[in-house]
C-alpha cells in the first residue's frame, strides 16, 4: 500500500515542461498550418497530424541552435543603432535560454525606450519569475494589462507566475481570460489543463489537454494529458499518450520517464527499466533515481 501511494505521489509530481516559453513563433505557424487545412475541410489523419507536429518540433530545434548567432546579430545592431526591437528580441532570446538577468537588463532597455510597450512588461515578468521574484513578475503583468487589456498573452504570463505561486484558481482565472481572447492557442489550453491537474481535477485536466492537442499536437501536451490518466488509473491511455509525446520528441526524458512509472505500476519491471535507462541517459536525475530504485528491487 505504501509503494503504491508513492508511485501515484511520483505520478502527480513528475515535471512536465507545460509552462515553458519560446520566443520563436514557429510553432504558432504550424497551428496556421493546420487551422488552414480544418478551413478547407481537408481530412487530416491522427499520422499526419504527428508528422507535422514532429517537423514543426525539428525546426524550433534548429531555431534555437542558431540562437547564439541571433543574439550576436542583435547586439551588432545595437551597437550601430540601439533600438527596442532589438533590445526585444534579444532579451526574448535569452529569456528563451533562461539568462534571465541579461533579459531583464534588456527589457529594462526597451522600457526605457517605450514605457507603453506591453509586451516589454510581461517578458520582463516572465524572466522576474523565473528568478523566483514572483510579485515583481506580477506587478510587471499588472502593468502590461493596464496597457493592453486585450493582450492575451499578457494574462497568459500572469497566469504562469500564478501557478508557479500554487495560486491555481488565480491561474485558471487568467488563463480563461486569455482563451477568450485567443481561443486558438494550444499552449494556453494545456496550462489551464495543468492547473486543473494541480488541483486534483484530472478530468477537467484531460479536456483541456484533449483541446490543447486537437489545436495543434505538441510532445508536453500528450505527455501533460499521460500524467492525468496515469493520476485516474487509466494506465493504457497513459502510455498510449506518452509513445505519442516520443514519436514528436524522441529526446523528451520526462516521457520516458512518466511511461515507466507506469509499466512500473502495472508490474512490467522490464519495461520500467528500459524507460528509465533511457530517461537516465537523456541526463534526468530522477529517471536515474528511477532505475537505480527498481534495480535494487530485482
Amino acid at each position: 500500500m505504501a509503494e503504491d501511494k508513492e508511485k501515484n505521489s511520483q505520478l502527480v509530481k513528475a515535471k512536465t515542461s507545460s509552462l515553458q516559453k519560446t520566443s520563436s513563433n514557429i510553432v504558432s505557424r504550424g497551428l496556421a498550418d493546420l487551422d488552414l487545412l480544418d478551413v478547407e475541410k481537408t481530412e487530416v489523419t491522427n499520422e499526419e497530424r504527428l508528422f507535422r507536429a514532429k517537423e514543426w518540433f525539428e525546426k524550433e530545434i534548429e531555431f534555437y541552435r542558431n540562437d547564439d548567432k541571433s543574439i550576436e546579430a542583435c547586439t551588432d545592431s545595437i551597437s550601430a543603432n540601439p533600438n527596442a526591437d532589438d533590445y526585444y528580441f534579444r532579451g526574448c532570446l535569452y529569456l528563451g535560454k533562461e539568462h534571465y538577468d541579461s533579459a531583464i537588463e534588456d527589457f529594462n532597455k526597451v522600457i526605457a525606450l517605450d514605457p507603453n510597450d506591453a509586451k516589454a512588461y510581461y517578458n520582463r515578468g516572465s524572466a522576474y519569475s523565473g528568478k523566483g521574484q514572483h510579485d515583481m513578475a506580477i506587478e510587471d503583468c499588472n502593468r502590461a494589462i493596464s496597457l493592453d487589456p486585450n493582450d492575451a498573452y499578457a494574462y497568459e504570463a500572469r497566469g504562469c507566475i500564478y501557478h508557479a505561486k500554487r495560486q491555481h484558481d488565480k491561474a485558471i482565472e487568467d488563463f480563461n481570460r486569455a482563451i477568450s481572447l485567443k481561443p486558438n492557442s494550444s499552449r494556453i489550453y494545456d496550462e489551464r489543463g495543468t492547473a486543473y491537474a494541480y488541483k486534483g481535477q484530472y478530468d477537467r485536466a484531460i479536456e483541456d489537454y484533449s483541446k490543447a492537442i486537437a489545436v495543434f499536437p505538441t510532445y508536453y501536451a500528450y505527455n501533460d494529458r499521460g500524467l492525468a490518466y496515469g493520476n485516474k488509473g487509466q494506465y493504457d491511455m497513459a502510455i498510449e499518450d506518452y509513445n505519442k509525446a516520443i514519436v514528436i520528441n524522441p529526446n523528451y526524458a520526462d516521457a520516458y520517464n512518466n511511461r515507466g512509472l507506469v509499466y512500473e505500476k502495472l508490474g512490467n519491471k522490464s519495461m520500467a527499466i528500459s524507460d528509465y535507462r533511457n530517461a537516465c541517459d537523456m541526463g534526468l536525475e530522477v529517471g536515474c533515481e528511477n532505475l537505480q530504485r527498481v534495480l535494487k528491487q530485482k
